[in-house]
């Protein structure tokens, strides 16, 4: 099932790759990604 790229989507992959990005070096757990219905 393909669908167009919602902006609502590109805000969330961004917002977990900028905690990814925060949590490598605080070694902090990072919070789920699969939580939200995601496009991927």
């Amino acid at each position: 099932m393909h669908r167009r790229v919602a902006e609502g989507d590109m805000a969330a992959i961004k917002d977990y790759i900028m905690d990814m990005l925060e949590a490598v070096p605080k070694g902090r757990k990072l919070r789920p990604f699969w939580r939200r219905p995601l496009f991927l």
